[in-house]
């Protein structure tokens, strides 16, 4: 839960803080007005107001690489560490079964649970994850596989699952632990009868006759069978939108300017009139998803805004990591913070924590008085 006065206070935090509080990294590069609008937009989307249902992406193949963008320049980024490896052999197996069986809709789930099944791997300090991934693909053009992605409340995992696996196929599986489950789904992507109009007409006639939740966000918002139907539309024609209109054009010139933190917290105090309770305002998806393919680093390219991507989905649990590499990098040897730059000087200074720094210790007006630092 953050407050509008966090959002005041917090307006210099470090790189680590951001990440951890609201949800974005304060010195991503942005490369274009374009790619900084979908960050922005997916921010809104997934960290904000916490919606269930993703925009569709499209992958591209090539000589069994995994790209992003049609100019096959970036490729998708799954921790091959993750879940011991079966969240990227579940994805590569999902996306073969979509190519060799072009226009049907595969299903893979990611269940809610241990994101590590043995101790002494990166993720030891990581709490479980609270709630299942069930991802949709349907391979198009021999080459191309379009992704979207639900996500589904572990209390209601039993009848999303029922619903759209098969309520027999469901009875027929049993587990003894909740790690033989995780193996089990992310090892056997579905291949359904479905093409996406078929699934929508069939998704149709199950919430007729009964309407049933599948998420509850984190606004307490809940979201029926009939709400995925809505968006599940809307995302395959990439139409869902942020409830607030926010001018990306003018967020962008902020980030010219050296002020992407800004950009981030003006977004997010824009939605404080729908969703504060008390003074305060929960943010979704947690923070600090890792999409690094070479080291643990939660700070590189934090927002990703491809549902397949290991970014996509976000864990509040990672920031322990976060804090410590903060810890270890950004402070003296008495515990002072660093930041910088200063928006008056643009120098580095450290602060004890928790003590906010009102005035630039180094620059003095012409009347020899402390310049005052800005505040958000």
């Amino acid at each position: 839960m953050i407050s509008l006065k966090e959002l005041r206070l917090q307006s210099f935090a470090g790189e680590a803080e951001s990440l951890a509080k609201f949800g974005f990294n304060p010195t991503e590069k942005i490369s274009s007005l374009k790619n900084f609008s979908l960050q922005m937009e997916s921010h809104a989307l997934h960290v904000i107001e916490d919606r269930p249902v993703s925009n569709a992406n499209s992958y591209f193949i090539d000589k069994s690489e995994i790209y992003i963008d049609k100019e096959r320049t970036a490729k998708l980024s799954i921790d091959p560490e993750e879940r011991s490896g079966l969240s990227l052999f579940g994805t590569k197996e999902a996306i073969k079964n979509s190519l060799l069986h072009p226009g049907q809709v595969v299903f893979l789930y990611s269940p809610p649970g241990q994101v590590a099944f043995e101790k002494g791997t990166k993720y030891d300090k990581m709490k479980p994850y609270p709630d299942g991934q069930l991802y949709l693909l349907v391979g198009n053009n021999g080459d191309q596989v379009d992704a979207m992605a639900i996500s589904v409340s572990k209390e209601q995992e039993r009848q999303v699952l029922s619903t759209f696996f098969g309520k027999k196929n469901m009875d027929d599986v049993g587990f003894d632990d909740e790690v033989q489950k995780i193996k089990y789904f992310l090892t056997t992507p579905t291949v359904t009868d479905f093409d996406i109009d078929g699934l929508l007409a069939y998704l149709e006639g199950v919430s007729y006759l009964n309407d049933f939740p599948v998420y509850k966000n984190v606004h307490e918002e809940e979201f029926l069978l009939s709400d995925i139907l809505y968006d599940l539309r809307r995302g395959w024609m990439k139409e869902i939108r942020p409830k607030i209109e926010i001018d990306y054009q003018l967020a962008f010139e902020m980030t010219q300017n050296g002020d992407v933190r800004k950009a981030y917290l003006d977004q997010i105090k824009n939605y404080f009139p729908i969703y504060s309770k008390d003074g305060k305002m929960a943010l979704g998806g947690g923070c600090g998803g890792n999409d690094s393919e070479n080291e643990f680093d939660r700070s590189n390219d934090f927002m990703k805004i491809d549902p397949l991507s290991t970014n996509y989905r976000l864990s509040t649990p990672s920031i322990e990591d976060i804090m410590k590499k903060n810890k270890e990098e950004d402070t003296d040897e008495y515990g002072s913070l660093k930041f910088s730059p200063c928006p008056v000087c643009n120098g580095e200074h450290t602060r004890p924590r928790h003590v906010l720094l009102e005035v630039c210790p180094d620059k003095k007006s012409e009347s020899g008085k402390p310049i005052p630092i800005p505040k958000c």
